[in-house]
């Protein structure tokens, strides 16, 4: 395919185009398992899974040594349709607990409608920047990028963000839960679905470069 053409398939653990299926498609075998009645619509790209912010989400298996275990430089992207997140958080994708075993790498929808990056190592050391431009009520392009010790938003393609981190490459999951539409706080306790839809969903153990943000953007 041509985003394939542009920027290769290096670095890519995960890609679920939810088109009436949660399989893996970056050939790693990631393949997702439906909880709760997310329901196949029309996406951005063909289908996708509309979430209805109660229990709707995609768990995906992952262990430690597993390809999904990002470590350092990373990126994760997806089209979303967000409903009115309210006063909650909406996870796109998260991987790891926020308290459990303090690991964690997260997209969210903030609860003001803004992207939020979110990334917790271990103790107090986390990282968090959120988007200068809403993501609520339209197909919207998010795309996290993690490259050392910066972070940075892109927005329909274009930066939106950066930051410096406290945490440069010391992200270590040391855990199996990885969502699509669900952020898991702590095992047992207050979770963070998604309210909309969600479509082609990909998750990089590289950094990507501003024309590549773009491209995926422009081509996906």
């Amino acid at each position: 395919n041509i985003e394939s053409h542009i920027i290769g398939d290096e670095g890519l653990v995960g890609y679920w185009s939810l088109d009436n299926d949660v399989k893996d498609h970056s050939g790693n075998g990631n393949d997702g398992i439906i909880y709760g009645n997310p329901l196949p619509v029309n996406g951005k790209y063909g289908k996708a899974y509309s979430f209805d912010g109660i229990d709707d989400y995609i768990n995906i298996p992952c262990s430690v040594g597993d390809n999904l275990n990002l470590r350092g430089d990373m990126a994760i992207s997806a089209w979303v349709n967000s409903e009115n997140t309210g006063e909650t958080s909406r996870a796109v994708y998260s991987d790891g607990y926020y308290y459990d075993f303090a690991r964690s790498n997260s997209l969210l929808i903030y609860y003001n409608g803004h992207i939020q990056a979110y990334g917790k190592s271990s103790g107090s050391d986390e990282y968090s920047s959120y988007s200068q431009k809403s993501a609520v009520g339209n197909w919207t392009y998010v795309t996290m990028v993690l490259k050392g010790n910066q972070l940075f938003i892109y927005i329909n393609g274009l930066l939106d963000n950066s930051q410096t981190t406290a945490i440069p490459n010391k992200i270590i999951n040391d855990n199996v839960v990885c969502n699509i539409g669900r952020f898991h706080w702590s095992s047992g306790f207050e979770l963070y679905y998604f309210n909309g839809t969600i479509d082609e969903v990909r998750i990089y153990n590289r950094s990507l470069t501003s024309s590549e943000a773009y491209y995926l953007y422009r081509y996906n």
